[in-house]
């Protein structure tokens, strides 16, 4: 690819994306249409690169960008220098970039929204969330009993497990365990169990690749793209966009979607039974 790059605005950066692109040097790691990835230490999450704002999280970066997979190489050095990204053939201005906030909205903590998830979920898909197998019968009881073991045992029957890029096991880890923690962590008696927690998920890395593990990393800490927090955050405040949230999340990849939607019903669940 040869010639002058072609030059890009970027919107918005958040905070992990910030303050490892100005310290650490990156390369192309995967590249896909609105998405793309950059690793520097295989121990660390991915940075990406994103085109939609329902994908931002602390690690993205938002471009004014059509698709990235016309343009950038996979294994590419990547430069930061002057507020300028420099992937080859494609410069992203970062000049005038805004930090990332996503906006929290307050918690009431009421099932009815959930009870609607639900029911819709079943309409599309019979017994898809509402069936339990045994692997996630073991998962929610670690989380709820508090019981490291147990969810290292489950977690070895789901992590890396399934069909898809980010297999559908990590998908709905992922799901149970961001809408966990998010729902949970201002009670001051889960933040051992969740950090501990936090070094299981790291532990299990290998069994999955890099974009499962950034995915997983965020979760186990709240976080994630978008299409994921605001879901989590529309059930927990009982906001009556819990469905239309739903619908977008159910269309993200080809199945990634509808196990992240599943996880996240079932890590609401634990966190509002638990405040009954």
């Amino acid at each position: 690819m040869g010639g002058n790059p072609k030059i890009f605005l970027a919107r918005s950066w958040g905070k992990d994306f910030a303050s490892r692109i100005k310290r650490e040097q990156f390369r192309v790691h995967s590249v896909f249409r609105c998405v793309c990835n950059l690793q520097s230490d295989p121990n660390k999450p991915l940075l990406s690169l994103v085109t939609e704002k329902e994908a931002m999280g602390p690690n993205s970066l938002l471009v004014d960008f059509d698709r990235f997979d016309n343009h950038i190489q996979i294994g590419i050095p990547v430069a930061f220098a002057a507020s300028k990204l420099d992937c080859g053939s494609v410069m992203v201005n970062c000049s005038h970039t805004q930090d990332w906030r996503f906006h929290r909205t307050n918690y009431d903590f009421d099932v009815a929204e959930l009870n609607k998830l639900l029911n819709w979920v079943e309409n599309i898909i019979p017994g898809f969330i509402s069936t339990k197998s045994q692997s996630t019968q073991r998962l929610i009881e670690g989380l709820i009993n508090k019981d490291l073991s147990l969810l290292m045992n489950s977690l070895n029957e789901f992590i890396g497990r399934g069909d898809g890029l980010t297999p559908a096991g990590d998908d709905f880890v992922a799901g149970v365990l961001a809408a966990y923690v998010r729902g949970s962590r201002e009670m001051s008696e889960n933040h051992a169990f969740i950090e501990s927690m936090q070094f299981l998920i790291k532990e299990k890395w290998p069994l999955t690749n890099a974009i499962s593990q950034t995915m997983l990393w965020y979760a186990s800490r709240g976080e994630g793209a978008g299409y994921i927090t605001e879901m989590i955050d529309a059930i927990y405040s009982g906001s009556k966009s819990v469905l239309n949230l739903a619908h977008r999340l159910w269309q993200i990849g080809a199945s990634s979607g509808r196990y992240l939607l599943a996880g996240i019903f079932w890590g609401c669940q634990i966190v509002l039974v638990g405040r009954k």
